[in-house]
């Protein structure tokens, strides 16, 4: 599972919505759309062989490295140079999330059950990928006007996953949620149609929830639950 530890990430939108619960009830929730700079060795976190599907090593044809560089052995040339950018059709919920806005003077956020989603990985020549996703969520009316603030606006994101045992678990629950009632509404400005109640499939972006720009109020939920602890030094990879 993808880890990020204090990353410069760019908040590229915020989208409110609402979410059902249940059958009956409703609640305020949000997609932050993210993009960020990853070098591609993080690219198995993601998907098992996903490094290796898109990049190659220079000369690779019984692959004969360059002993110039610095890694011989570095997957840096582009597989596919023409290809669209690699999409992914997972979540990954149970996710906590830190998004540090003191350069700003703003309050840190930190979302606790955050559903990593959406993940788009466009692959550059070098070993550097350009990685933009959504984290679904239940920020507080606080939070909202500070992610609001933050829009466009560069900020150091940390991403903790589950525990490896807990993915299944959380995946199961959500469907069962799922199940209950899908998100209303749409994107903003969409017409807006809340999912079907008995049907398995995941709602798309579209189907999760409508905007509201201006509901930046104190509807939010409590507060996220105790941060758990972050993961210290260089980054390692999750399967």
């Amino acid at each position: 599972m993808l880890q990020l530890e204090t990353a410069l990430a760019t908040l590229a939108n915020v989208n409110l919505r609402t979410e059902k619960v249940g059958r009956d009830n409703v609640r305020p929730a949000a997609d932050l759309k993210f993009t960020v700079n990853i070098p591609n060795t993080q690219l198995d976190q993601i998907s098992d062989g996903l490094l290796a599907s898109l990049y190659k090593r220079p000369n690779e044809k019984g692959h004969q490295a360059d002993l110039t560089a610095p890694d011989p052995n570095a997957m840096t040339t582009l597989r596919h140079p023409k290809a669209k950018p690699w999409q992914s059709t997972e979540d990954w919920p149970g996710y906590f999330a830190q998004i540090q806005a003191g350069e700003f003077d703003l309050k840190d956020v930190e979302l606790d059950k955050v559903t990593l989603k959406s993940i788009t990985c466009e692959a550059k020549n070098g070993g550097t990928v350009e990685l933009s996703f959504s984290l679904g969520c239940h920020p507080t009316g606080g939070d909202v006007g500070v992610l609001y603030e933050l829009m466009g606006k560069e900020i150091d994101l940390s991403l903790n996953p589950p525990a490896i045992g807990d993915l299944e678990k959380l995946r199961a629950e959500a469907k069962a949620q799922a199940k209950g009632g899908n998100g209303a509404g749409g994107d903003a400005g969409g017409d807006g149609e809340g999912g079907g109640e008995d049907d398995d499939t995941p709602p798309t972006d579209a189907q999760a929830g409508r905007a509201f720009p201006d509901a930046i109020d104190a509807r939010g939920d409590s507060p996220p639950s105790a941060r758990r602890g972050k993961a210290k030094g260089n980054l390692q990879s999750v399967h």
